[in-house]
């Protein structure tokens, strides 16, 4: 394979010796929050048997090594085309923080549009979910910022099960139903038996974060037919599919957008991540 040297951002620097399906991406605008990172930016060479075209404006859709770099090179299966007029700073945030939530709620949980949906733990990277799953949302965290910033972002009720029976409110705000699908987006065996207590017959827990154990009600779960659910890495279909509602104007992540720092603020990036700011980018 003939040495190829790419202009822009990497200029000056050769690259030889990529693997079939393998490319080389400039690295744009990078995500990084809590739990994951990713990146976006530019196909900058290609391997043998690639389909992708140099120039190609693409996001990351798992981009898991610590180090904040300005290149990436991996396998193209890995790797999702930006939709006209979605930025690298979007691609790169739908890759990092929405397309774990659209998994659980879509791709796993099977969440239709007249479900009643309930986001445990709604702060950090919840809030990501209750914007995904867009109505008839409750919003239940025992932080009052969290559960403030889920409201302004659309949760119909928001709940705080350490000041009220979260049961109770549950079951009056849907009519006496319960959940139809129940999403837990923090560790803790309370997070689940507190979902679980809270669906409805033929409902389900799907689990984004999950630790320890729990002593779930199995005989709640064979009367109610309820399922629990646990959900893994998000697949380029589902940032596709992210990316895809953001462009046409069906996702609208405009509150939802993060502070921005200049790579070589790298330190303060890191250092402003939290529950309150769950999510940073950093642009060259």
């Amino acid at each position: 394979m003939s040495r190829q040297r790419q202009k822009g951002p990497l200029s000056g620097l050769d690259f030889a010796g990529l693997a079939a399906g393998q490319v080389l991406v400039g690295i744009r605008a990078q995500a990084l929050g809590a739990e994951r990172r990713a990146a976006s930016g530019t196909i900058a060479v290609l391997g043998p048997g690639t389909t992708l075209k140099q120039g190609d404006r693409v996001a990351l859709v798992r981009h898991a090594d610590d180090e904040v770099r300005e290149s990436f090179a991996g396998p193209e299966a890995g790797l999702v085309p930006l939709p006209p007029g979605i930025s690298f700073e979007v691609g790169a945030l739908a890759a990092a923080m929405l397309a774990v939530p659209y998994r659980a709620l879509l791709s796993r949980g099977g969440l239709k549009p007249t479900e009643n949906v309930g986001v445990f733990a709604c702060g950090g990277s919840g809030l990501y979910a209750v914007t995904l799953a867009a109505a008839h949302v409750v919003g239940i965290d025992a932080r009052s910022a969290a559960l403030g910033r889920a409201r302004r972002l659309g949760a119909d009720l928001v709940l705080d099960p350490g000041r009220i029976d979260a049961w109770r409110a549950v079951r009056a705000h849907t009519a006496g139903r319960g959940l139809d699908l129940a999403l837990v987006m923090a560790e803790g065996a309370e997070w689940l038996e507190l979902a679980q207590a809270c669906l409805a017959p033929g409902g389900r827990v799907v689990l984004a974060e999950a630790s320890g154990s729990a002593a779930l009600a199995a005989g709640d779960l064979v009367a109610g037919e309820q399922a629990v659910l646990g959900t893994g890495e998000p697949t380029s279909a589902d940032l596709e599919a992210v990316l895809a509602l953001i462009a046409s104007g069906r996702l609208d992540i405009g509150g939802l957008m993060p502070p921005r720092f200049a790579l070589a603020d790298i330190a303060a990036a890191r250092a402003a991540v939290c529950d309150d700011t769950p999510c940073v980018l950093l642009r060259p």
